[in-house]
């Protein structure tokens, strides 16, 4: 099986690489990852890689918007009953807790904007890099953080859902 890495960045531009053995000639060892992408830039993604990255990038807004106006219904269908969420102090919560942080206002977003999004394609599972500019309210310190967010997602029925994210400051 492919794996496919996609890089999305806010500006609208998106590189594609290969990280499994290129078909057609491996790229010499001194050549950087950046010339790599590059080259292969070009190639196209099937219409499958195509979908499942537009589907991951929606989840992405969804979850933002979802923590910004406390939609719990929303934030439940989007994380898988397992999901467990890491915050960048440590702290880990289960979906159900971490919700419920949201809901009660122990964790309240103002905003969160998307600057750049890496996505790993593995068939039924991805992983999402996603930096963040996040203001929030958390247990009565507001601030602005720039967060690295790691996301692991799986497709079940069709939907992606996020089973695991782990937050890092910048």
């Amino acid at each position: 099986m492919k794996k496919i890495m996609m890089v999305l960045v806010s500006s609208g531009l998106m590189l594609t690489s290969c990280t499994a053995p290129m078909q057609s000639g491996q790229p010499a060892n001194n050549q950087s990852k950046a010339e790599v992408s590059q080259r292969s830039s070009s190639k196209k993604l099937t219409s499958t890689q195509e979908k499942d990255r537009q589907a991951i990038k929606k989840l992405n807004q969804q979850q933002n918007s979802g923590m910004v106006h406390k939609d719990v219904k929303l934030l439940r269908k989007i994380t898988a009953k397992k999901a467990k969420f890491i915050h960048m102090d440590g702290v880990v919560q289960s979906r159900d807790s971490w919700i419920n942080s949201v809901k009660t206002g122990s964790m309240t977003y103002y905003s969160g904007k998307t600057k750049s999004m890496t996505i790993e394609l593995h068939g039924q599972t991805a992983k999402a890099i996603v930096h963040n500019e996040v203001t929030a309210r958390i247990n009565g310190t507001r601030g602005t953080w720039t967060l690295r967010s790691e996301n692991n997602l799986k497709k079940r029925h069709g939907q992606w859902l996020i089973t695991r994210s782990q937050s890092f400051s910048e």
